[in-house]
């Protein structure tokens, strides 16, 4: 073989991931990047991609607002008080919405709409992400077309998900109880009220840093879920914790820059807010699916 077959071999090698060849995922990488390099280069395939990704998004928020209408009723400004109660006013108001106690998808109807529409959309970007990444050349439509297959054991898994955060929910709902019905009173009572609720959170965290990740290996072809639920607990095997931290910045981070953006715009004309965090929804969706498949890449290297 030729050197410059080689070269062209070895770069192929470096730069693709064929779909088939991540069924052998089971050799986990050694080393992952940190958050930042992850970060950056799940931004540049989206950036690189925009027109596909963007695509994608916009029949995914058209889709939204014909079938579940959720754009966020916002308060008037004039209800919002001033200088600095103003602004933790419009923070107040923007976490609100970020955890969905502001949808004003009320209707049953609405919510099954929706729910749909958020795993659809899901499905459609990990297709594509895993055939950007392949260097497959791919159009809009095809990830509508062809990624919709593994629907439900997608759904067995986030359904699998969903019993791996009750810890999460159950300390949440004890430490609420706790503080607002007064039955912690002294310091030592409310510290081990809170050291319970950072274990709950922990033991979810513990579950969810693998099973997130069968979220992807799901969607592989002729892949069961227990199947892929165990190929993700070998990727994460004896490094739990370092992938616990990679996932814990990706809702921090998003949560810090959308902030930043949304802010100013719930403080001076929330009408104009309730687009531009739909928006910034849209954009959150594709960032999060984008930053998680290449943290899935890079324990399958």
């Amino acid at each position: 073989m030729s050197n410059k077959n080689r070269r062209t071999q070895a770069k192929h090698k470096n730069t693709k991931v064929a779909p088939h060849a991540e069924t052998s995922h089971m050799e986990a990488s050694k080393t992952i990047d940190d958050v930042l390099t992850i970060s950056r280069s799940s931004l540049k395939v989206l950036w690189s991609n925009k027109k596909l990704f963007g695509g994608i998004m916009l029949i995914y928020g058209l889709a939204y607002i014909l079938l579940a209408r959720g754009l966020t009723n916002l308060p008037s400004s004039s209800s919002l008080s001033k200088g600095a109660g103003k602004l933790f006013s419009g923070l107040s108001t923007f976490t609100l919405i970020v955890g969905g106690s502001a949808s004003s998808s009320t209707n049953p109807t609405g919510s099954t709409y929706q729910a749909f529409l958020i795993v659809a959309v899901s499905l459609v970007l990990i297709w594509t992400l895993r055939q950007v990444y392949s260097g497959n050349k791919v159009r809009i439509r095809d990830g509508y077309y062809k990624a919709l297959y593994p629907f439900i054991p997608f759904v067995l898994i986030l359904i699998f998900i969903g019993i791996e955060l009750l810890p999460l929910i159950i300390g949440s709902t004890l430490y609420n109880a706790v503080v607002t019905q007064g039955i912690a009173v002294n310091a030592i009572e409310k510290l081990f009220a809170i050291a319970v609720l950072i274990g709950l959170i922990w033991l979810s965290l513990f579950f969810l840093s693998s099973s997130i990740f069968a979220l992807y290996i799901v969607t592989l072809t002729d892949m069961t879920p227990v199947k892929a639920l165990k190929s993700a607990k070998a990727l994460v095997k004896d490094r739990r914790a370092l992938i616990m931290r990679k996932i814990l910045f990706l809702p921090l981070a998003l949560f810090i820059v959308t902030s930043i953006v949304a802010l100013p715009f719930i403080l001076i004309y929330p009408p104009l807010a309730a687009w531009i965090i739909f928006l910034l929804t849209l954009v959150v969706i594709a960032a999060t699916h984008s930053y998680l498949y290449s943290l899935y890449r890079e324990l399958i290297k």
